[in-house]
């Protein structure tokens, strides 16, 4: 198994019991989460590729449970009928570029509600 160390300074982990953690770990394998706590308090480790994040603020994913990737207004404030008029590449564009801004805000999850 293919393990990972990720370390950094803060993780939001959303738990009342302690929600904020600093010097954290977060153990990975086969793209799985083992293990996340403070850093001090982890087994040590020895078999594994490490990644020090940094200062980054880390926390999980976050899912909508409502977005329009394809309709709606486009960055130029256009109606979304504007980009239909223009043929399925651009609304295909469009979907994928909205999809990216998703990602680039942390959500990892989407419902979308035009789906046709």
């Amino acid at each position: 198994m293919r393990k990972i160390l990720y370390t950094g300074k803060i993780l939001f982990t959303s738990n009342k019991n302690e929600d904020i953690i600093h010097n954290f770990a977060i153990l990975t394998g086969d793209e799985r989460i083992l293990w996340v706590g403070k850093l001090e308090k982890m087994e040590p480790v020895t078999d594994c590729e490490r990644v020090d994040l940094g200062d980054v603020f880390v926390m999980p994913g976050l899912i909508d449970a409502h977005v329009h990737i394809i309709s709606g207004s486009n960055s130029r404030g256009e109606p979304s009928h504007t980009c239909v008029n223009r043929g399925i590449a651009a609304l295909v564009c469009r979907g994928v570029a909205n999809a990216k801004a998703l990602l680039r805000a942390g959500v990892v999850a989407c419902r979308d509600h035009d789906t046709r």
